[in-house]
């Protein structure tokens, strides 16, 4: 895949995650909004040459260390794609359902979160490299 093709899978996920929210759909929402993240970090990495394979907190971690621990990002969006990937597997395996306000505010970082990595992508020529 290539970093476009990540970020169209990341903005699906997010249009997702909205429509979910709407619908009253926490844990899908939830759900959702985590792939985006993972997505567009994904996206990110591959647009710098990095690998995009491994398990969810490997990627995460290298995301973490390439883009939010000495920038571009801040480090809250590096926290942000963590808090989010703990919010979706409560919402996915555990017994409760999470807090509307709550999904709502991590939608937003999404939002965020996936906007950045775009202009990182866009301004990197290696966007297509395979990973």
């Amino acid at each position: 895949m290539t970093a476009m093709e990540f970020l169209r899978k990341a903005d699906a996920a997010l249009s997702s995650a909205k429509r979910d929210l709407d619908a009253g759909d926490l844990d899908g929402s939830a759900n959702r909004l985590y792939y985006a993240m993972f997505h567009a970090a994904r996206a990110a990495l591959l647009s710098i040459g990095q690998s995009t394979r491994g398990r969810h907190g490997t990627i995460i971690a290298r995301f973490g260390l390439h883009f939010c621990k000495d920038g571009p990002f801040p480090i809250e969006l590096g926290r942000a794609i963590n808090e989010a990937q703990e919010l979706r597997v409560e919402s996915d395996y555990g017994a409760g359902t999470p807090d509307a306000k709550e999904v709502a505010v991590y939608i937003a970082k999404a939002e965020q979160l996936v906007a950045a990595v775009r202009g990182v992508v866009s301004s990197n020529s290696s966007g297509s490299q395979p990973g």
